[in-house]
């Protein structure tokens, strides 16, 4: 039927053909209807159908060849079995119905256009699934499909909803790198044999791998743009990489009423970079290993709170301290975001305590001269956060000059009190000021004279 015009609707159920089954550029004024047929292959390459395709119920032993079809309204492919798929090109107005097929070979959707819906869902089975730049006007869902080999969908756009979920099953790599989601992207409930790569992924609103979803590869989305929140929780991760990526809302590492991310035993997540509103969690939802270098946010605790006394505002300092060690390899920064960010909320003591792990932790990384110098600052003014442990060197040092002093032969000095002597001792701690002048005229003699060198240094210091 090359080349052949069709007026009103053609309708073809229940056919067999053993051999052939060509289409090619047939133009259809209305609908094309093919169900409960047994065909060894078909070939609409070009074809233009004015209504609906629908091919249902059949089996398709060869090549579907759908290739730069025009569609003025929706395919219908469903509980169909299909060898091979090529749906290059094809240009649908309305929406394109997979539901419930078996597709045991490749399915090309390079370029395809959907106006409306790609559904895919309906306990599908599909092998590698390539859609490269395609353009899905609105949703396209695959829940509850088996997909055993690839999804690719590199540089795709979908307007509105992408969902790999609920209870779907993929079997080997997914692919949506730099693609372009108008809404959300929804992981729910789904299980991912390999990785996910999201590398530069554009998502309008959220990012969702939650309830149940496993990931056992690895999880990349770097330098990914996403609208609102990226929510992980009650997922199953082993490793999650979100390297500069940009996140307009939450980064929701756990809630109230969902249980926790399980890690696996080795699980690394790396925030190097990212940025994000706010940060919501609990004590456990962090694997055993963290990159938190460049990571910044601005405020703790999300829409979702997590509740109780796990809120993330009631911690004791303590467990923001046991976080950020997570972190193998220490940086400062890390450590002056948390704070800044407590601070704002009127948490001045926990930023303190916060600052100070963190100065200690460098303090015992550090070699040499600067060991000495960070435990100088530890020891007189807790690294100038707690500058009245000065105070209690001066109440140490005071007493003992007082008491060494009385041994010195000077008349004037045996002569003088002990309250006197606490005075000139005092006196000859504190650097750039003199309580007494006469104070400067006492010469010690004997060997408390050097003690006094190393009280009036102890004053600078």
């Amino acid at each position: 039927m090359v080349r052949t015009a069709i007026g009103g609707s053609a309708t073809l159920d229940t056919l067999t053909v053993s051999r052939g089954f060509n289409l090619e550029r047939l133009n259809v004024a209305h609908n094309l209807n093919i169900r409960g047929a047994h065909l060894p292959g078909i070939s609409l390459l070009g074809a233009s159908i004015t209504g609906d395709l629908m091919l249902r119920d059949c089996v398709i032993t060869g090549w579907a060849w759908l290739e730069n079809v025009q569609i003025g309204r929706n395919i219908f492919l469903q509980k169909t079995n299909l060898e091979r798929v090529d749906l290059l090109g094809t240009v649908i107005a309305g929406n394109l119905l997979m539901t419930g097929i078996s597709l045991t070979g490749p399915l090309n959707m390079k370029g395809i256009k959907v106006g409306g819906d790609l559904l895919m869902d309906g306990k599908a089975t599909f092998q590698a699934i390539a859609l490269p730049d395609a353009d899905i006007g609105y949703n396209m869902r695959l829940d509850g499909s088996h997909v055993v080999g690839p999804l690719s969908m590199p540089a795709a756009h979908v307007g509105h909803l992408l969902a790999l979920g609920r209870l779907a099953a993929f079997d080997d790599e997914v692919s949506l790198q730099y693609a372009r989601i108008g809404g959300g992207v929804v992981l729910t409930q789904s299980r991912f044999a390999k990785g996910i790569d999201l590398d530069g992924i554009t998502i309008g609103n959220s990012l969702s791998i939650t309830e149940d979803a496993s990931v056992a590869g690895p999880l990349r989305m770097t330098f990914a743009h996403i609208g609102a929140n990226v929510d992980l929780t009650a997922g199953s991760f082993n490793s999650v990489d979100l390297t500069g990526t940009t996140i307009g809302a939450e980064i929701r590492l756990a809630s109230k009423g969902y249980a926790a991310i399980a890690w696996g035993p080795r699980a690394r997540l790396t925030l190097r970079n990212v940025s994000a509103k706010a940060l919501q969690d609990l004590p456990d939802a962090w694997p055993a290993e963290l990159d938190l270098e460049g990571f910044t946010y601005q405020q703790l605790g999300g829409y979702r709170e997590a509740g109780g006394a796990n809120d993330v505002t009631a911690r004791d300092a303590s467990t923001f301290v046991d976080w950020l060690a997570k972190q193998p390899q220490y940086s400062p920064q890390p450590y002056r975001t948390l704070s800044d960010v407590l601070r704002t909320a009127g948490y001045a003591d926990k930023a303190k305590e916060v600052l100070y792990a963190g100065n200690v932790r460098e303090w015992h990384g550090a070699r040499g001269i600067n060991w000495w110098w960070q435990a100088m600052r530890w020891a007189f003014i807790g690294f100038g956060l707690y500058p009245q442990r000065a105070g209690i060197w001066i109440l140490v040092l005071v007493p003992l000059g007082a008491f060494i002093f009385g041994f010195d032969p000077a008349v004037r000095l045996r002569a003088m009190r002990f309250v006197d002597r606490l005075f000139y001792s005092f006196d000859a701690l504190l650097p750039f000021v003199t309580l007494r002048i006469e104070h400067g005229a006492f010469d010690l003699q004997a060997w408390p004279k050097y003690y006094l060198y190393f009280h009036k240094v102890m004053g600078y210091v």
